[in-house]
Order: C-alpha cells, then structure tokens, then sequence
C-alpha cells in the first residue's frame, strides 16, 4: 500500500504488542517537520492504553502533554494510576531512544444517570459537500504532508 494513504486506523491496528510495551510504525506522511503529528502521538497513546486494559469503561476525557519531538517510531507504556467502582484512570508515555515525548493521562467511567437536561441545539450549517476545499488543489504542495490526510472544508 502506498505509505501517502495510510490513515490513522490501519496505524492504530499496526501497533505491535511486545510484554507491557506497543510498537508503533508511523508512516512517514504523518510527519510534521522533525516530529510526528500531535494528534497521531495522541491517538496511538489512547489506542495502546485501550489495548494494555480490554475491560475499560466508556472513553471520557484526556490530558495530553507533548514533551519533545518524536523523530522515531515511538513505544507506547500503559499503567493503570486508579481503578475505582466507575472511574479508571490511566497513564501512558510515548517513549523513543532519547526518552519520553509525550504523556497522557485517560479517565474512563461508567455512565452516570442524571436528572440535569440540557437543550443545546447544535448551530445551523451547510452540508459538506456544498462547501469549497479548504486547501485548494493548487496549494496542496504548500502543505505539511499530515494536513492532507484530513477532508477540510470551509463554512
């Protein structure tokens, strides 16, 4: 497969499980300079905790610190800081040869029943077909590498 269409999901399914750690190989279209995009660094952190604990409660929320550039295949660590009767909570470092480059926290909880009703209509927009590229065709050599491997429109 030509490495410019790999997406995140065949990334994320390619993390390779070795005792407590996940190998990931990044494709090179996911680059950003002289580190990997932020949001796959995030994404492979959550899929490698998801992977490290199967029986997880419902994914809610996330802290996310960069800490240097990751210039190789990072490796993924997962450690379990709480597990209580709803809530569990995570930590998981990226980590390549010069040491760790990303650590995220993830809260995972049960659903919670409440009796607060919120009304919050999403705003009005038009379809996404109807709305022109937000990198034209004729710029796209202009852009980073990772940034084409989102569908952008403008509204």
């Amino acid at each position: 497969m030509d490495e410019t269409k790999i997406g995140f999901e065949a990334t994320a399914r390619a993390l390779q499980k070795d005792g407590a750690l996940n190998q990931s190989q990044i494709p090179k279209a996911w680059r950003q300079g002289r580190t990997v995009y932020g949001g796959m660094t995030a994404g492979l952190s959550l899929i490698a905790a998801q992977k490290q604990f199967s029986d997880l409660p419902p994914f809610r929320s996330a802290t996310i610190n960069f800490i240097g550039p990751v210039t190789q295949d990072p490796q993924f660590s997962s450690h379990l800081l709480r597990e209580g009767k709803n809530v569990t909570s995570l930590q998981t470092e990226a980590r390549i040869d010069q040491g760790c480059v990303a650590s995220s926290n993830f809260i995972f909880a049960a659903p919670r029943i409440s009796e607060i009703t919120v009304n919050l209509p999403a705003p009005s927009a038009p379809p996404p077909g109807t709305c022109p590229p937000f990198t034209l065709p004729e710029f796209e050599t202009f852009a980073p590498p990772f940034f084409l491997r989102f569908e952008t429109q403008l509204i």
